[in-house]
């Protein structure tokens, strides 16, 4: 099969570009995969972590950090998030993504559909942002940024041969067999040490929509001031789980009315409420790529990895991914009877109706 996505993405081969208006900061109109540090997420993240989120593991970029930012402590932006009592994580620098012109921003944009509007007000965010735009001036964070930019390129390279070695792209396209144009964009985090997600463009910053963007941590327990960061990337759960929501989301929203008559599966777990997932929809969102995943990890790597991969699902509260699983590799994978998995979907469906949730202690 030619290859259409992730391979071009992943070895960063050419393609039709896209208006240049609508690339984010760094990324390139004929390549499918920008791995950099996004000024604007840094902004927050610096901001965040001089107001006392818990911080990252040590090295000589946090170092740098400090020495520049640290008579900024008191600025209003520091300040606001100091004496906030709103629920955020790690993911609320994902709001520098609203800035028009992250490095040096001047203005932001705040859609409706983001979700932080259910964590702020409007007036807040607005707020919030303004004094951010304000810090970044007084701190001369755009000389920061730049003075670093040979350490961002350094772990970008790093990151991207990760992703390039894995050999994981082949198989995701084999698997859904058939194209998508999305592009995908790694924000590397250094000041972010509790983990990585994905941002949503799509309701975050509908301009970069076409994008898949992931925010990927630094966390490593034997960190030191003097040793340079190395970001970890788990690609499997990057590119399976990551890559398989962009192949989902039309086929769940064409079977839209099926999918809601299975509601009644939906199970009561404080596990999903701490992650936020808390209606079927989302749930079933998530179940799905999990499952992928899982089925993957049991086809193409080893009993042990594919056993973690399942463990760790079933403690995050999703309690079908077993089942779906087997099921997808049984019916799917280890079968030529479907074109696609867009044709075998309605199945799964079916036979997902009848499953019962498997609890684990």
């Amino acid at each position: 099969m030619k290859t259409l996505l992730l391979l071009l993405l992943l070895s960063s081969a050419s393609f039709s570009q896209v208006p240049r208006s609508a690339l984010p900061y760094g990324a390139k109109a004929d390549e499918k995969l920008t791995i950099t540090v996004h000024p604007g997420v840094e902004l927050l993240s610096i901001i965040q972590y001089l107001a006392g989120h818990a911080g990252p593991g040590a090295s000589p970029y946090r170092t740098a950090v400090r020495a520049h930012f640290a008579s900024f402590r008191d600025h209003p932006a520091v300040l606001f998030l100091f004496n906030s009592d709103a629920r955020f994580g790690y993911d609320l620098p994902e709001l520098g993504w609203c800035f028009d012109h992250p490095l040096d921003p001047k203005s932001f944009t705040i859609p409706d559909s983001t979700y932080w509007l259910n964590n702020f007000s409007r007036s807040e965010l607005t707020r919030y942002l303004t004094l951010c735009m304000d810090f970044a001036q007084k701190s001369q964070f755009a000389s920061f940024y730049r003075s670093h930019q040979a350490d961002y390129d350094r772990w970008g390279q790093a990151y991207r041969r990760q992703v390039d070695s894995a050999g994981v792209v082949q198989q995701l396209e084999s698997f859904f067999h058939q194209p998508t144009a999305s592009r995908w964009y790694i924000c590397l985090d250094p000041l972010n040490s509790a983990g990585a997600h994905a941002i949503m463009t799509k309701t975050l910053a509908p301009t970069y929509g076409q994008y898949i963007v992931y925010q990927q941590g630094y966390w490593n327990r034997q960190a030191r001031p003097t040793i340079d960061p190395i970001f970890e990337a788990d690609v499997y759960n990057l590119v399976w789980h990551e890559g398989s929501h962009v192949y989902t989301n039309p086929i769940q929203q064409a079977y839209r009315t099926q999918i809601d008559s299975l509601r009644y599966l939906m199970p009561a777990s404080e596990l999903l409420s701490r992650q936020n997932i808390t209606d079927w929809a989302h749930f079933v969102d998530e179940s799905l790529v999990r499952a992928i995943a899982t089925a993957l990890s049991r086809a193409y790597r080893s009993p042990q990895q594919a056993q973690q991969r399942l463990m760790s699902e079933q403690r995050s509260g999703f309690v079908y991914t077993d089942q779906l699983a087997r099921l997808i590799l049984e019916d799917y994978i280890h079968t030529t009877t479907y074109s696609s998995f867009a044709a075998y979907f309605p199945l799964l469906l079916r036979k997902w109706a009848r499953l019962k949730p498997e609890v684990t202690n």
